[in-house]
């Protein structure tokens, strides 16, 4: 079937050669729609005719199917392929779920829903919202169908499902934890972080400061001739290495400008230095216009102000743990013992006398106000199940062991809908002693530390406790000691945020551009469905890296405990995820004061709502009994929405501030102990937050020329 040797040297092609028959036809359509998916080329190219030139010519036996085949049937055919391996996959796992919206850029509003299971992230389905109403009803109604597809289609187990915390997502997710009470219904806390920052920047000390700075890298990077007399002050500064950018926020997060008033901290005496023995030329340089000259005089003044350093740096101080936070929450596979021991450690930080008592309780009553609605026995006990710390970062004048036993006691009621027996608890009891089963070395944890840190990879807590289910049946429920094990598996394996759709939307993002925007949504979904199955098949043959540079939590970086390690978040996610070239949210000229607006004006839009904790509220508008029943565990029927809300009606409610043994000067041993527990994250998120800064040296225009 290939050309002869007259035509490959001269390029005409052999009509002598038989058409291929139509099932390797057939496959070759199949494929080279798999080509066009994972090289992004649009549907259109087919029919390109220097494309239909090179196929009559390399490939004569072909028949080149059209963009209506090639992005339909055979789209559809790779679909379904994919489904089945991402079946073969999941079936009978445990799922949580997550759901969100994201428009396009021809302004089509789209709720998309994921699930994740083990670690990975699968697109379940996407909604075009056209026409239809942006209401917590409308979201309900959604996330009732996708619970449906996802339990019928891919056979999963839900054990949960996530949103953020707009007005339709909250009083979705009220009404379904009230319905369904076996569900870990929770916020994305990715977002929660955010909004503690908007209540800090209610603080106008706070944001005046860094648009100040932002102002400072607007005007050198704007000012070639300035920027290299920047350059040439850091080379004297430091002879022996490279001049560093400024780097110019071109993204609409927070910490995007956090990462640029860092490195102008960083610069500071070379900028401060090249403002003195370089000022004529910086006015030079600005122009000849007054307006110019007198912009320019401005940021000098900025710059020549000692008490301006001072104050970005006090601010930096307070920034700095929020954006090691953000990078904990924000990965696609944050559990809910991720969340907890982050705002532990987040309360500490500044909980430091040397902070502004104003920020402390700024930042301190933000926290408090989130963490009050939050289902807090789920969180507690994912700390508490997560054997590297199980109950030794708590305060036990407020969270006693006993207390620890009834918490899980009531979750296994309300997972499971049968009492434990007494195996159960004297399981837990163990757990806690580290005895029986439970010692360290019984449930491997030396050996999956070394087997993670040998491969290069994050411990799998989960795994841990999956090893140890003693159950044939996946299904049945153990109600003595094995159901610590089930317990601890389904607590551990919910995912407390969105970024698995905000990837998802990335994916969509990079697919529907503004020279494919007549793309329809359902047509982008399916594009991105077959690219991620394709992306993890050239995994799997080796073709490409297993894994982005990963988060690491713990394991690759000392702490106060260096034997202790805990599993990442995320195995796939860098810091942050980049941009398409056309994102809407690229802006060089981003107004540092209005995103401070804008986090502010969200912080306060959910203060104003009904804030009601996760979980059953009580007064919540149950309408509809007809929500797809989740697989049952066993023959006992779960508990009632009614039952469920006296149930939560006994839910723990401790402040953050008496729920951790925070360590102080005369620190004791349990203190201690508790240092490394509310450490254990943040050694790595400060390695993230390094990788995230080299990812805007990519994104920030200047930062090449600086090199």
């Amino acid at each position: 079937m290939g050309l002869s040797s007259e035509s490959v040297i001269t390029g005409t092609p052999a009509h002598t050669l038989q058409p291929w028959a139509p099932p390797i036809q057939h496959q070759f359509g199949r494929d080279l729609c798999k080509v066009f998916v994972a090289l992004n080329i649009p549907w259109h190219g087919v029919g390109n005719p220097e494309f239909w030139r090179f196929c009559r010519t390399w490939i004569p036996e072909a028949r080149v199917p059209d963009r209506r085949a090639l992005s339909g049937r055979f789209l559809d055919e790779n679909v379904a392929e994919a489904e089945s391996r991402v079946l073969e996959q999941v079936r009978g796992r445990l799922a949580m779920g997550q759901s969100d919206g994201w428009k396009n850029i021809a302004k089509t509003n789209v709720t998309t829903s994921v699930i994740t299971v083990n670690h990975k992230t699968h697109i379940l389905r996407t909604h075009n919202m056209t026409g239809r109403p942006k209401t917590g009803d409308e979201m309900l109604s959604l996330i009732r169908s996708d619970i449906q597809d996802a339990q019928k289609r891919l056979k999963v187990v839900i054990i949960g499902w996530t949103t953020d915390d707009g007005p339709d997502g909250k009083k979705a997710r009220r009404i379904l934890a009230a319905e369904e009470p076996q569900l870990i219904v929770t916020v994305c806390w990715a977002h929660q972080i955010n909004l503690v920052v908007g209540d800090l920047f209610s603080l106008p000390e706070i944001a005046e400061v860094i648009a100040a700075a932002v102002e400072i890298v607007k005007w050198f990077n704007a000012h070639g001739a300035a920027l290299d007399l920047h350059r040439e002050a850091q080379k004297i500064h430091d002879p022996l290495h490279d001049p560093l950018a400024l780097l110019l926020p071109v993204i609409t997060r927070w910490t995007a400008h956090f990462q640029s008033v860092s490195r102008l901290l960083r610069l500071s005496i070379p900028t401060r230095s090249c403002s003195v023995t370089r000022r004529d030329k910086l006015l030079t340089s600005a122009g000849r216009t007054a307006e110019a000259k007198g912009k320019a005089q401005e940021v000098l003044r900025i710059v020549d102000d000692p008490d301006f350093w001072v104050r970005l740096t006090r601010v930096k101080t307070y920034l700095e743990p929020l954006a090691i936070a953000a990078n904990v929450t924000q990965a696609s596979h944050t559990r809910l013992d991720h969340v907890l021991i982050t705002l532990g450690k987040l309360f500490h930080a500044f909980s430091d006398p040397k902070i502004d008592p104003a920020v402390s309780a700024k930042v301190h009553g933000s926290m408090e106000r989130r963490w009050s609605r939050a289902d807090q026995d789920l969180y507690i006990l994912a700390v508490f199940f997560n054997p590297y710390i199980r109950s030794s970062c708590f305060a036990t004048e407020y969270l006693p062991s006993a207390t620890l036993i009834d918490i899980a006691h009531r979750a296994f009621k309300r997972f499971f809908g049968c009492e434990p027996d007494a195996g159960f608890r004297s399981a837990l009891v163990d757990y806690i002693r580290r005895r029986a089963e439970f010692t360290d070395q019984g449930m491997g944890l030396e050996g999956a530390r070394a087997e993670a840190e040998c491969n290069g990879d994050d411990i799998d807590v989960v795994s841990i406790w999956e090893l140890m289910d003693k159950s044939n049946d996946a299904t049945q429920v153990s109600r003595g000691r094995n159901g610590v094990v089930r317990l601890a598996v389904r607590i551990l394996s919910a995912i407390v945020n969105a970024g698995g759709c905000e990837r998802t939307f990335s994916a969509f993002g990079v697919i529907h551009t503004k020279l494919r925007n007549h793309l329809a949504p359902d047509k982008v979904h399916k594009t991105a469905v077959v690219g991620q199955d394709l992306h993890e098949q050239h995994i799997e043959e080796g073709l490409i890296p297993a894994h982005r540079p990963k988060r690491k939590f713990g394991s690759d970086y000392p702490s106060a405990t260096p034997s202790l390690d805990l599993s990442l978040p995320s195995r796939e996610a860098p810091a942050i995820d980049v941009p398409p070239a056309d994102a809407e949210d690229i802006d060089v000229e981003c107004d540092f004061l209005q995103l401070a607006r804008q986090l502010r004006s969200e912080a306060e839009a959910v203060e104003a709502d009904d804030a009601s904790p996760e979980g059953a509220d009580p007064s919540a508008p149950v309408e509809d009994d007809n929500l797809a029943a989740q697989p049952a565990a066993s023959d006992t029927p779960s508990e009632t929405p009614r039952q469920s809300q006296r149930s939560r009606a006994s839910r723990t409610s401790i402040p953050l501030a008496q729920l951790f043994a925070y360590p102080n000067a005369s620190s004791s041993d349990s203190q201690n102990s508790a240092q490394s527990a509310l450490n254990f994250f943040w050694a790595g998120g400060i390695k993230n937050l390094e990788d995230e800064l080299a990812a805007y040296e990519i994104l920030c225009p200047a930062s090449h020329e600086s090199q």
